[in-house]
């Protein structure tokens, strides 16, 4: 009954403090203290949007409760006032806007904005950022330092909202802004460099500093862990086969993973898939609890080029728009000695979002993301003895060439020409997951010229913590290997060479790999060796999960305590520091999903979050020879003396030799810290 009229309360179309006010007079019953607990576990119920708006009224039921209680008005006093405050600079603004006069309208909206940050009023929030908005065909290099000033000193604050409108209606402020700070010369590369620590990733940036820990699920996690256990072992005894959305899976995981990722619950598979999107987002809140009292100290020009190495450049990308509207990548270049900031635009493709749904399942995706399922798709469904990649493919790979490496091109030559050989991406978006090394470059490709890694998040050049357990005695080597010759509940089909690779790898040091067929591949033995091994490597089936990346996973042995999965999420109280490289012998190990403000999530997020330094994944499904041809080259290379990342273009040229089609070979992807 309660939980019926919470519903309605935040489902209406006009819902603001004001239709809150009216709906608790029309029910009296919200402020009986016995509902509470039920109201509470409600709201925890709720995902994006609706738990902003639940929370938002069990807010205005607290206070009224409170007051009634000391026989005082329904209004705080001192809240009342704040917002008297903040419509006296609204209308100051709507003035001075007006008049033409945006500085001034600017200033009185930043104030508004401080005020209704302060009393927590996500709808009064929401209206200022988009008022901000309005003044954007107006701004110049002033005021658009003076929005971004204003915004800087609460993005913290508006991020502990857990609200993807008001992320979205920064994100949109900040690429208008850039677009201001590129078309005035000279570019000022410090507010630029800010700008872009700010708008992409800064949420996972800042968490990167933050101790590990374990989440205790409360009751309403709790139990949506547990109807997932049930619902999957009725999966098992049915056989239900996989439902397939008409959004394929390529499109889903280059789109803002959003609120509204739930598909119709037509079998248990939708049913499980929803619940585990209900424990994923659950999650995200509860990282970013208490984010607002966190320090995120931004990197400077200065230690960015300290943290990155003499053969280095750094290639840091935001996709946006131009004045007309057109796509554009924004790219500002970073050597030791010098940078550069530069754009090109795709005159063909407009910029901004497109909404795109199908059977409940609702997500929003920059029209550029396009390029990057299709690129994808091609490179993996290329015919074997066909061609190193389907026409379409080289031709689409062609055409990202023009935007991503057509206006640096001429610069990176001349970087090349001053011994520069190391070219480290830190992609922005849907492009977390494209293979830049290739793409087209002068007479080949652009790993044949440049050794390609990818920087996930700016945080990590510096984001060691520099406590690790020296008193434990460190080993070099953890090989795991799993051929599943024995039945699971997962029905994990066999994995050829698996354990003859992880053989392989362990024995270049000396070891003896942990296997399925000797009992030792478990997640306790995982666990163990993320906290005492130098490296790790990791022979197994892997499974990513596009709508809940919380429960992208990899699989061990089964034993009487777990099942054998080993799902992202319940990798965050590990302590990984002393692990400097984990390779992933798996399928799609290198993905994950990403926000609209560009924080990452999944395995590879998890993994560096835990302290890893470099993770080797890969982009899609793994071939299991190539992948074998790869890792022990690779660490054939690493045992010989050479650096991770030489020993990583070593491997990435054997295995092109014995497998050439860009699915084989390319798949393999160097993401996190330079050596």
């Amino acid at each position: 009954m309660i939980a019926s009229v919470l519903n309605s309360i935040i489902q209406e179309d006009e819902f603001n403090e004001d239709s809150v006010l009216q709906a608790i007079g029309r029910y009296p019953e919200l402020l009986d203290i016995g509902y509470w607990q039920a109201m509470d576990d409600w709201k925890n119920a709720q995902q994006g949007e609706s738990y902003t708006r639940a929370l938002f009224l069990l807010k205005q039921v607290a206070r009224i409760s409170k007051v009634q209680k000391c026989d005082n008005t329904s209004k705080n006093p001192f809240e009342e006032d704040m917002r008297n405050l903040s419509r006296g600079y609204i209308n100051e603004a709507v003035d001075f806007y007006n008049e033409e006069d945006f500085p001034n309208a600017i200033k009185a909206y930043l104030n508004a904005l401080d005020i209704d940050i302060k009393i927590n009023d996500h709808f009064r929030v929401k209206d200022v950022l988009i008022r901000l908005l309005d003044v954007i065909p107006y701004l110049d290099l002033n005021n658009a330092n003076a929005i971004f000033t204003g915004l800087v000193k609460h993005v913290f604050a508006l991020e502990a909202f857990c609200s993807s409108v008001l992320n979205d209606l920064m994100l949109q402020l900040y690429k208008e802004i850039l677009r201001v700070y590129m078309n005035h010369q000279p570019i000022n590369i410090s507010a630029l460099l800010i700008l872009l620590q700010q708008a992409k990733g800064f949420a996972f940036g800042a968490m990167l500093k933050q101790p590990n820990e374990l989440p205790e699920p409360n009751g309403y996690a709790l139990r949506l862990l547990e109807e997932i256990a049930e619902l999957e072992e009725q999966r098992l005894t049915t056989l239900e086969a996989d439902a397939k959305l008409s959004i394929d899976e390529e499109m889903l995981m280059s789109a803002y993973l959003g609120d509204k990722e739930k598909q119709e619950a037509h079998n248990l598979t939708a049913k499980i898939s929803n619940l585990q999107i209900d424990f994923d987002r659950w999650l995200k809140q509860y990282m970013l609890r208490g984010i607002e009292l966190r320090n995120y100290p931004l990197l400077s020009l200065q230690e960015v080029q300290a943290a990155i190495g003499e053969e280095t450049v750094l290639y840091i990308q935001f996709m946006a728009g131009d004045a007309d509207g057109n796509a554009a990548n924004y790219i500002l270049l970073v050597t030791k000695e010098d940078t550069l900031a530069n754009y090109g635009v795709d005159y063909s493709v407009p910029s901004g979002s497109l909404r795109i749904s199908s059977e409940g399942v609702v997500t929003d995706t920059s029209i550029l993301a396009y390029g990057v399922s299709d690129v994808r798709k091609e490179i993996q469904n290329t015919p074997y003895g066909y061609e190193n990649c389907t026409s379409k493919g080289l031709q689409l790979l062609a055409e990202e060439a023009e935007l991503l490496l057509g206006p640096v091109a001429p610069y990176l030559e001349k970087y090349r020409l001053k011994g520069k050989t190391h070219l480290m991406i830190q992609p922005h978006a849907a492009y977390h997951y494209f293979p830049f090394h290739l793409l087209p470059y002068n007479n080949g490709l652009l790993c044949d010229e440049w050794l390609v890694t990818s920087l996930p998040n700016l945080r990590l050049l510096t984001s060691k913590k520099n406590n690790t357990t020296h008193h434990i005695d460190l080993v070099d080597m953890a090989s795991f290997g799993l051929g599943y010759s024995e039945a699971s509940k997962f029905n994990l089909p066999l994995l050829k060479n698996a354990i003859s690779e992880a053989n392989e790898v362990a024995k270049l040091f000396h070891f003896k790999a942990l296997t399925d067929e000797n009992k030792t591949a478990t997640q306790t033995n995982f666990r163990e060796a993320l906290t005492v091994a130098k490296r790790i490597h990791l022979c197994v089936h892997g499974q990513h999960n596009v709508r809940a990346p919380a429960f992208q996973s990899v699989f061990f042995m089964s034993t009487e305590k777990n099942d054998g999965s080993l799902p992202a999420w319940e990798l965050m109280d590990l302590n990984a520091e002393n692990v400097d490289l984990l390779t992933l012998s798996a399928c799609e190990t290198a993905l994950g999903r990403f926000d609209v403000m560009d924080n990452l999530q999944g395995l590879p997020a998890a993994f560096l979050k835990a302290g890893v330094s470099t993770i080797i994944g890969t982009l899609w499904k793994a071939e299991t020879l190539s992948c074998e041809t790869f890792f022990i080259s690779f660490y054939t290379a690493i045992k010989e003396g050479e650096s991770k990342m030489k020993a990583f273009q070593t491997a990435q040229q054997s295995t092109r030799n014995k497998h050439p089609e860009y699915r084989d070979w390319g798949s393999f992807f160097y993401l996190g810290a330079v050596d």
